[in-house]
């Protein structure tokens, strides 16, 4: 832009095309410099008002417009837009959020059946005749497709004395919809759900039942081994079955047609009851939370309870007695298991012969172990492992943590073919505990001087050490496995070594 021959000096700017008014001699701007002030002016209020109705434009269509024109349900197919609804109530359970942003969402959210077959409510005794008014909503609008249905009643009294006919309806709502069941989820006081047993008029029929969830709930004055689930003549036969502070037997299902079980809070002996009560158990998850006072039972175990086909096992501890996990594995065989994964609470010990005894007695086809919170050493966890030479996951945790030197000299060794003699199937490992130096953690991942058709395939390394205090030297690294150390990097194996000193991380 040119200036003005008539002022004196640069004109610098104030905004982007707006110059400041010269001053000649006389100590006035120019003719020209006041017109153009005034356009400048005129035009600073004309974009004022601009941006003002731009907002005002926004404001308009985020909230009245949109209420009745939403763009991305005009510009979207129907299905796409379902899509969108299945992946917001991944993680938002309640559908009738959809309805409240404007007629379309709501169009479509009520008149699309598979938003509605997940029912999760948690029922409160203030709001009972709402909480009915949303299971019969959701069972209508869910059309003939199967229901995965949740219900809670946490709140609720459980005393020998409690009236209970407030919940009668809900169950003849579940009653109603029995035969579309896929899925059903009962946290209830246990004297609740013996009213599932003698049901008013038409019976249960679950033909479509998948997975069963029974947890009951015990007041002050009830013990835990009252608790019982049936639901009359006709027994459900779930693929899955969850449950908790409940025995096995108590619970009236047809346990020939249950292949996965997740328990938690029994005693041992319902951990044996469990295995005999279902003779083709294909994965069982069973937590034992209570201690055992007489162990007599174990002479009178049948052979159902002691011999099984179980292939996924996972045994956590969650009482203090040792003695419950010791005896479990010293009296179960089990041949066909390939998962076994063993939790104990912090500091937990067991024996490590009982599980030498117990690996080489079932001699199971195991690829996947996992040991967490158990009092092993490394010399331990050296023994057991080389009775498990099919091994191709492992996981170990032991505490208090353990020196893991032996572990990783024996899995670098070599035979003469230049194979490896422990683990030769390896193909993931996770580990927690100590070492002296990360070389041979480093050697292991490296896998040099191996013939290219004996090594291992790793594709997961991960080694935690514990958290050193002042004063404690953490591994090492030599500088002869430093170089090696980069070139570990995009070699396709996911590799983590994570040590810290004083809550600071010194190599990762």
């Amino acid at each position: 832009m040119q200036h003005c021959t008539r002022c004196e000096g640069a004109r610098p700017r104030r905004s982007q095309d707006r110059l400041r008014p010269c001053t000649l001699k006389s100590g006035h701007p120019c003719d020209a410099c006041t017109v153009l002030k005034t356009l400048d002016d005129d035009l600073d209020e004309a974009e004022k008002r601009v941006e003002e109705l731009r907002q005002r434009r926004e404001k308009l269509v985020t909230t009245a417009v949109n209420a009745s024109h939403d763009l991305l349900v005009r510009m979207l197919p129907i299905e796409i837009i379902v899509m969108i609804f299945e992946s917001y109530l991944a993680s938002h359970e309640c559908v009738l959020s959809l309805g409240r942003i404007c007629r379309a969402w709501r169009r479509i959210a009520w008149g699309t059946p598979k938003l509605w077959a997940h029912i999760a409510i948690e029922l409160q005794p203030e709001s009972l005749a709402d909480d009915l008014y949303f299971l019969t909503t959701y069972i209508t609008r869910s059309g003939t497709l199967p229901l995965s249905i949740s219900l809670y009643a946490k709140a609720a009294e459980d005393s020998a004395t409690a009236d209970y006919s407030p919940y009668f309806p809900f169950l003849d709502a579940l009653k109603q919809c029995s035969h579309r069941w896929k899925s059903l989820e009962l946290e209830f006081p246990f004297r609740l759900l013996d009213y599932f047993k003698t049901p008013h008029g038409a019976l249960f029929r679950t033909p479509m039942l998948q997975e069963l969830a029974i947890y009951p709930i015990y007041g002050s004055d009830a013990s835990w081994d009252e608790g019982s689930f049936s639901l009359g003549p006709n027994k459900p036969s779930p693929a899955r079955l969850l449950f908790g502070q409940m025995a096995p037997k108590r619970i009236d299902v047809d346990w020939s047609r249950v292949f996965e079980v997740e328990v938690i809070g029994i005693y041992l002996q319902e951990a044996f009851e469990l295995l005999e009560c279902g003779p083709n158990i294909d994965r069982c998850d069973i937590g034992i939370y209570f201690s055992e006072s007489d162990f007599s039972f174990l002479s009178a175990l049948a052979t159902s309870a002691t011999t099984h086909r179980l292939r996924t096992l996972r045994f956590a501890l969650g009482c203090m007695e040792e003695e419950n996990i010791q005896l479990f594995f010293a009296n179960v065989t089990l041949p066909c298991l390939e998962h076994l994964e063993i939790a104990g609470i912090y500091k937990s010990s067991l024996l490590v012969d009982t599980v030498i005894s117990f690996l080489g007695r079932s001699s199971c086809p195991l690829t996947s172990f996992d040991i967490d919170r158990l009092g092993f050493s490394g010399d331990d966890l050296t023994r057991l492992l080389r009775t498990t030479p099919l091994l191709k996951e492992l996981g170990a945790n032991p505490q208090p943590p353990a020196c893991l030197d032996p572990f990783f000299e024996l899995l670098n060794e070599k035979t003469d073919e230049l194979g490896y003699k422990f683990l030769p199937l390896l193909n993931t490992l996770n580990l927690k505990g100590t070492v002296s130096s990360w070389d041979p953690v480093v050697a292991l991942c490296l896998q040099e001087d191996c013939d290219q058709s004996r090594k291992r395939p790793l594709s997961v390394v991960n080694v935690t050490g514990p958290d050193l205090k002042e004063g404690q030297r953490p591994p090492a690294l030599s500088r002869e496995a430093l170089p090696p150390a980069f070139l570990l990097t995009g070699g396709g194996t996911s590799i983590h070594f994570d040590g810290k000193y004083s809550g600071r991380t010194v190599f990762n």
